[in-house]
C-alpha cells in the first residue's frame, strides 16, 4: 500500500519542531506532525503556573539557526517560549505541516510494506514511511496517592494542570512538593495568601538565578548584531559545560559547588532551625538543581511553614502529617512534578514480532541507542528519548544533535528502497548501552539519592552522563555498519 507521507512526526514541542527544522534545512517537505491538542507548544503551552520561566538561559534555549534577539530577560517567562515557538514555526512554514487535534494512540510496523500504520484516536488511519517520536519527557503529571483526597473539601490542582480562574487571594494554600515548579510558585503567590505551608519531601539544591532583565536598546543591538547572540549562547554553553564538572568531574568540585550553596543559603535565612530544614542531605546534582533568587527569602516571613513530616492523608479541612499535626487549607498545589522514568507513553508502538516498545522499555530499562533507535522498531526513531536530557546545560542542544542524526538515518532508509527498511543490530545497541552505564560510574547521579532521574528498577534513563560535546561526538557520524537492510 502507498504511504500517506515519507516522514510522520508526534509531538510539536520543542523535540517535534528541532526535528522538522533539520527536516526542512535537508529539504525534506514530505513529513507531518501529530498534535493532540489545538495548540502547539509542548510543555511550555500546558504549564501556565505562576511564575513559570525556564531554568535554562535563553540564549542556550534557543535553535542555533533561530536565536530570538526579543527575549525580555535572560532566562524566558513560559509565556515567551511559547510565542517563540510559535513564531519558529510560522517563520519557517510549519504549521502548514501539524494535523492538530490528532492524538496517534497506535503504531505499527508493516515489514513487508517497510512503512508505520498509525492509528489515532477517531480510528483514523494514516501510514508513513518514518516514524519520529517526539514527545518529550515532561508529560505526564505525577500525581502521589494519599488517604482520603477525594473528601478535602477544598481545591486541589496539579501544577502541569494550573487553573487560571481560582483565586488564591487570602486563602489558606498547603503547596505539596519543593522541586522546580514549586520553587517557581511558592514565591510568586506568597503576596498573595493569607497563609502558605510547604510540604517537603526532600530539601532541594538552589542556586540564584541572578536574573538580567534586557531594555529595547539590548533588543535592537541584538538585531543590529546577529553574532553577539551567538556568542552569547557559545558563552551560556561553554559556562554550563563548565559547571558540569560538578556533576561528572573530581569530587572535590562537587563539595566546593556545596559548600557555596550553603553559603548562599545562610545569608538568605535568618533561622537556624530552619536552615537546618532546608538543607539537602544529598550531593549537588544527584536530584535537579534549582534556580532562584526569591525562594529561600519566602522563609522568613511569618505566614510561612515549612513542613517536613511526610503527609499521613487529607482530612475535609486540610492535611495531617504523620505527626498528628493538621493544618486547615482551602486550596492544596500539587508540585509534584511528572512521571518521567517509566515511559509509561500512551501510545502502543508494536515493532517486529508484535513487540510493544512500552512493554520493552519497561522490561530492558529503556534500552535505546543514543537515545534514538530501537533494535526491533525499524524506520523509529525519538527525539528526547532515554537518557537524552543534560544534567546542567541545555537539553535542546541535545535535540538538535539527535534530529541532525535522525536526517541522516533517514536518508539511508530512503536510498534502500520504496519498500525497504534499516533496523538496528542488537550488538550495536547492547554494546552502547554498556558504554552509557559505565559512562556513569562515578558521576553525582550514582550517588545514593532517589530522584526522577530513576525508573522503578533504579536505573537512571533520564539523563546522558556526561558532557554535550560527547553526546554531540556520539551523535556526529552515522554508521550504516550498525543496521540491518531488509529488502521487500
Amino acid at each position: 500500500m502507498e504511504i500517506d507521507f515519507q516522514i510522520g512526526i508526534i509531538g510539536s514541542g520543542l523535540a517535534g519542531i528541532a526535528a522538522a527544522l533539520q527536516l526542512k534545512k535537508a529539504g525534506k517537505d514530505s513529513y507531518v506532525i501529530f498534535e493532540k491538542s489545538a495548540e502547539a507548544g509542548g510543555i511550555w503551552r500546558d504549564n501556565v503556573y505562576p511564575g513559570c520561566r525556564c531554568d535554562v538561559v535563553s540564549h542556550v534555549y534557543s535553535f542555533l539557526d533561530e536565536l530570538n534577539p526579543n527575549w525580555e530577560s535572560l532566562y524566558a517567562t513560559q509565556s515567551e517560549i511559547y510565542d517563540y515557538i510559535n513564531n519558529v514555526i510560522d517563520k519557517n512554514a510549519i504549521r502548514e505541516h501539524i494535523k492538530f487535534n490528532t492524538d496517534i494512540v497506535e503504531a505499527i510496523f508493516i515489514p513487508e510494506h517497510g512503512h508505520w500504520l498509525l492509528r489515532d484516536g477517531f480510528n483514523q488511519t494514516i501510514r508513513v514511511k518514518v516514524l519520529i517520536v517526539a514527545l518529550g519527557k515532561l508529560i505526564r503529571p505525577k500525581i502521589p496517592f494519599f488517604k482520603n483526597a477525594d473528601q478535602f473539601k477544598g481545591k486541589i490542582m496539579h501544577s502541569a494542570n494550573w487553573d487560571s480562574f481560582y483565586q488564591l487571594n487570602n486563602k489558606r494554600v498547603g503547596v505539596v512538593g519543593t522541586g522546580a515548579s514549586a520553587v517557581q510558585i511558592i514565591p510568586s503567590i506568597i503576596h498573595m495568601v493569607k497563609y502558605l505551608t510547604v510540604f517537603q519531601r526532600s530539601a532541594p539544591w538552589i542556586t540564584f538565578r541572578h536574573n538580567i532583565n534586557y531594555t529595547t536598546a539590548d533588543q535592537s543591538r541584538f538585531k543590529k548584531y546577529p553574532f553577539l547572540l551567538r556568542l552569547k549562547r557559545f558563552l551560556y554553553y561553554r559556562k554550563n559545560e563548565l559547571l558540569g564538572s560538578a556533576f561528572v568531574g573530581p569530587k572535590w568540585i562537587n563539595r566546593l559547588f556545596s559548600y557555596v550553596f550553603l553559603k548562599n543559603m545562610v545569608k538568605a535565612i535568618y533561622d537556624p532551625d530552619m536552615i537546618k530544614k532546608l538543607t539537602p542531605d544529598y550531593n549537588v546534582g544527584c536530584k535537579r538543581v534549582m534556580r532562584s533568587d526569591d525562594y529561600y527569602p519566602v522563609f522568613n516571613r511569618a505566614n510561612v511553614d515549612l513542613e517536613v513530616d511526610q503527609i499521613d492523608s487529607f482530612t475535609a479541612d486540610g492535611i495531617k502529617t504523620i505527626a498528628g499535626k493538621e493544618y486547615k487549607l482551602d486550596a492544596v498545589i500539587m508540585a509534584t512534578g511528572f512521571e518521567v522514568a517509566d515511559f509509561n507513553f500512551k501510545i502502543n508502538i508494536i515493532g517486529l514480532k508484535g513487540q510493544n516498545l512500552r512493554n520493552l522499555w519497561r522490561a530492558n530499562d529503556a534500552q535505546c541507542y543514543k537515545g534514538m533507535i530501537t533494535s526491533g522498531f525499524p524506520n523509529l526513531a525519538f527525539v528526547s528519548g532515554p537518557n537524552t536530557a543534560s544534567g546542567f546545560n541545555s537539553s535542546l542542544l541535545l535535540m538538535e544533535a539527535q534530529a541532525s542524526y535522525i536526517v541522516k538515518y533517514i536518508d539511508q532508509i530512503e536510498l534502500a528502497g520504496k519498500r525497504s527498511y534499516l533496523d538496528l543490530r542488537p550488538e550495536v545497541q547492547n554494546t552502547y548501552m554498556d558504554d552509557l552505564h559505565r559512562r556513569f560510574q562515578d558521576t553525582v547521579w550514582l550517588s545514593g539519592c532517589q530522584s526522577y532521574h530513576q525508573n522503578s528498577n533504579g536505573k537512571n534513563v533520564y539523563v546522558f552522563p556526561g558532557y554535550f560535546r560527547q553526546f554531540k561526538k556520539l551523535v556526529k557520524r552515522f554508521r550504516k555498519g550498525e543496521y540491518l537492510v531488509f529488502h521487500n
